[in-house]
């Protein structure tokens, strides 16, 4: 280690107490799920996007790992195009109009997802609903510091 490395502080990291994750947990209980309006290239235009709930994001993840998602591209196609789905919700993309335009079947309505957005899109957004769900794919975690025995 470098002699300026040394003199470098590190940020403040707080160590999480029952008090805080306490006080965590009274504001999940009030939390209100995130909208964000977003651009969308291939159809020229915005949609609005609401923050997938704990418990969606947590089987889309779940899916995602351990599922058949996590094995089979086709899988985590459709598990993609699933929450994306379930998450735009302007303009509706339960429409039974635009589904008969799309000629989308209805045991599978979220396939007017694939019919709409290009496969990165579909990515982005996907992407985009984890991070307001407050997933980081980037740094979930990050070390803080070594302990020693």
């Amino acid at each position: 280690m470098t002699e300026e490395n040394k003199n470098v502080k590190k940020p403040e990291i707080k160590k999480a107490t029952i008090k805080d994750l306490l006080q965590l947990k009274k504001e999940k209980e009030v939390h209100s799920l995130k909208k964000s309006e977003v651009f969308v290239a291939s159809i020229g235009a915005s949609v609005t996007l609401q923050e997938p709930s704990e418990e969606r994001a947590k089987d889309y993840l779940n899916e995602w790992m351990y599922g058949e998602a996590s094995s089979d591209i086709y899988a985590l196609s459709e598990q993609n195009m699933r929450l994306v789905y379930d998450c735009v919700i302007d303009p509706n993309l339960r429409d039974s109009e635009l589904h008969s335009a799309y000629k989308v079947s209805k045991l599978n309505p979220f396939e007017i997802v694939g019919k709409l957005f290009n496969a990165m899109e579909i990515i982005v957004l996907v992407n985009k609903l984890m991070g307001m769900a407050g997933i980081d794919s980037n740094r979930p975690v990050r070390l803080v510091d070594d302990l020693k025995n």
